[in-house]
């Protein structure tokens, strides 16, 4: 709900606390957040981030959780949750992996990227607006590719360019370079596992024209791809689909085969089998998800009814 506070309350997060604000808004959450009464629409990827060499001790007292509800506790449209979560990230450090948030409101969609400060105390992040008509996904690395920081459409830590300086970025000859490439692991150590839900998505809204197959996510362009326009506006029928896939109809069907049984399930639930590890497609929806949900902003109702959150536990 609600609520309202006097001047010296502090709010509670993972390492301390922080001063609180006197009014906070009403959201509904999940755990990471959801959606707040004025359209404010969160949801999280954990991403593979670059370790920064020779940095300190991490003494940050903010998580992912802390910022997104506190976002969503604050923030009236989606670029002054950008603002927001960027100013506190850095005043009072980031202390959790790296971590992507897409931000949006009924008129806007912004993708923002953080991680550890090479600094004890800070981050480093970077957000970028979606393109009016575009589609981005984000599923488990980080996404944001050759940032022009004087964009109106870029948002960034005022540590950015001295963070990548640490990481041996390659700048252009405007001062540009790669976020992905520069601070993040591509998918981590299971390959395709973030690159071909990635490919699922974009194939379900704008049948991609590149491969599900590659040799590296972080470098085989386009892998991975910031934006892509959709074939027609991305309806709400279209996101429940998106979040319900598991392959059908792609080589990489789980709901075919031995392991799909007489059934034709696409779950899986066994990772050895007869001593052995055995490795499946990791889908858009899988037998470990704990919840999905969709969020909608109508920029022409009323915020009390022009924002829903349709959510689905497994």
């Amino acid at each position: 709900p609600a609520a309202d506070y006097t001047l010296l309350s502090k709010r509670k997060v993972q390492g301390g606390t922080i001063p609180q604000v006197l009014h906070t808004y009403k959201y509904i959450t999940e755990g990471y957040a959801a959606m707040n009464e004025h359209q404010v629409g969160v949801a999280e990827s954990t991403c593979w981030e670059k370790p920064f060499p020779g940095a300190p001790k991490n003494l940050g007292i903010l998580s992912i959780v802390d910022l997104s509800k506190i976002l969503l506790e604050r923030a009236s449209n989606a670029l002054e949750g950008v603002m927001l979560v960027g100013a506190l990230a850095e005043k009072y450090g980031f202390n959790d992996q790296g971590e992507s948030l897409l931000i949006t409101d009924a008129t806007e969609v912004w993708l923002f990227h953080i991680l550890r400060s090479p600094e004890a105390v800070g981050a480093v992040w970077a957000a970028q607006r979606v393109p009016d008509g575009g589609v981005a996904v984000v599923s488990n690395a980080f996404t944001l590719r050759t940032l022009n920081l004087g964009s109106a459409d870029v948002r960034s830590s005022s540590n950015i360019v001295d963070a990548a300086r640490a990481v041996n970025a390659s700048f252009d000859e405007v001062g540009s370079f790669d976020f992905a490439a520069t601070f993040g692991q591509g998918e981590g150590q299971k390959r395709f596992q973030a690159g071909r839900r990635m490919w699922r998505a974009y194939d379900l809204l704008v049948e991609a024209n590149f491969s599900a197959e590659y040799d590296d996510f972080a470098s085989d362009k386009p892998y991975p791809p910031f934006v892509m326009a959709p074939l027609a506006s991305v309806t709400l029928a279209a996101g429940f689909r998106v979040m319900r896939d598991f392959y059908s109809g792609t080589p990489y069907a789980l709901d075919t085969g031995l392991a799909a049984g007489l059934g034709r399930s696409p779950e899986r639930w066994l990772f050895h089998v007869r001593g052995k590890a055995v490795a499946w497609d990791r889908p858009i929806s899988g037998a470990h998800v704990c919840l999905s949900w969709v969020a909608q902003a109508r920029a022409w109702l009323p915020d009390g009814i022009g924002g829903v959150v349709h959510f689905s536990p497994n």
